[in-house]
């Protein structure tokens, strides 16, 4: 954990960077509530490509492009609209308890507890300076 606003003379860290190893993947969390600008995306690399997703677009680029695209992207993945029911949170979540259906991911209580154990481990990690192990 950093911090980059140190002109403003905060006590708190502002900016974070979390690596989760696993035994096949390893995940590195970038995270910030400061940036200088608005970095709303996930990347996702594996053995056969990456993948990138911002607020409203998806994209593939396999591993077997050596630079031959232009751009960070590759190439764009059409996805179909989300039904209005579903997307957003609290549309999803007042269409559940409306219909009585289970809450699932990303809003399920037990992905949210996962959650905070990885963030409760990262702030145990930076105090203690020691890797931290999850269940």
């Amino acid at each position: 954990m950093s911090q980059n606003l140190v002109e403003q003379h905060n006590k708190v860290d502002d900016d974070s960077t979390i690596v989760l190893d696993y035994p096949d993947a390893t995940v590195i969390i970038e995270a910030s509530w400061d940036w200088p600008y608005d970095m709303s995306c996930v990347q996702v690399f594996g053995p056969k490509g990456s993948m990138l997703a911002t607020r409203r677009e998806l994209f593939y680029r396999s591993s077997d492009d050596r630079g031959t695209m232009t751009g960070i992207e590759g190439e764009r993945v059409s996805l179909n609209a989300s039904p209005r029911e579903t997307n957003n949170p609290i549309s999803y979540f007042v269409d559940c308890i409306r219909h009585d259906k289970p809450i699932e991911d990303p809003l399920s209580t037990s992905l949210n507890v996962q959650v905070m154990e990885i963030l409760d481990a990262a702030r145990e990690s930076v105090r203690t300076g020691q890797v931290q192990e999850l269940r």
